[in-house]
């Protein structure tokens, strides 16, 4: 006796929006990220305690 294999079922699921608006929208959300997360990365690179550190660890 065979046993039929346990695979989900083969049905897309429907999206009400374009793949093109999710592919911008995408985008978007990424080039935020980044700008944002570099403004912080240099903040934090650039703090009065970062400075001191470096200056001290050159000396």
């Amino acid at each position: 006796m065979q046993y039929p294999e346990a695979l989900p079922a083969a049905t897309a699921i429907s999206s009400s929006r374009k793949i093109s608006d999710e592919d911008d929208n995408d985008f978007m959300r990424y080039a935020i990220k980044m700008f944002f997360g570099s403004i912080l990365a240099f903040v934090l690179l650039l703090s009065p305690k970062m400075i001191l550190a470096f200056k001290n660890n050159l000396l």
